[in-house]
């Protein structure tokens, strides 16, 4: 797990266009969890819960923070699979679609992240590089 795929996701807050990896998606997906659990914690510790004490104010203000940048990634990481950002929102499929390996070489959002390319395009570069 490398973080900085965390905090990329929240640098990326608002790019919808492009795509993400399936490390970036899970590492960004269970980081914010893993925050978002411990947040109540927080708010019972520090004694920061609303008037009627069903929400504390870092719960409420990390979700809020969070919420944007995590539809960007999922978005994004629908993308690396071939399909269309809304499918983040379909429940089950887009755990399907989040499980999925990325799609080899460039598709219509972008070039693969892993760098990996497709067999189509091995091997033109394999004829050019051999001179036919």
């Amino acid at each position: 797990m490398n973080i900085k795929y965390y905090f990329g996701g929240f640098a990326q807050y608002a790019t919808f266009d492009g795509r993400a990896s399936r490390a970036e998606f899970w590492t960004f997906t269970l980081i914010n969890l893993f925050i978002s659990l411990i947040t109540p914690f927080l708010d019972q510790a520090l004694q920061t819960y609303s008037p009627d004490g069903q929400y504390g104010i870092f719960n409420i203000g990390y979700r809020l923070l969070a919420f944007l940048p995590s539809l960007a990634v999922g978005f994004r990481r629908m993308h690396d699979t071939g399909k269309s950002g809304v499918n983040y929102i379909v429940p089950i499929w887009n755990l399907i679609l989040e499980l999925r390996e990325s799609e080899p070489g460039e598709n219509e959002y972008g070039p693969n992240p892993y760098g990996v390319r497709s067999e189509t395009e091995d091997d033109l570069i394999s004829q050019i590089g051999d001179g036919k």
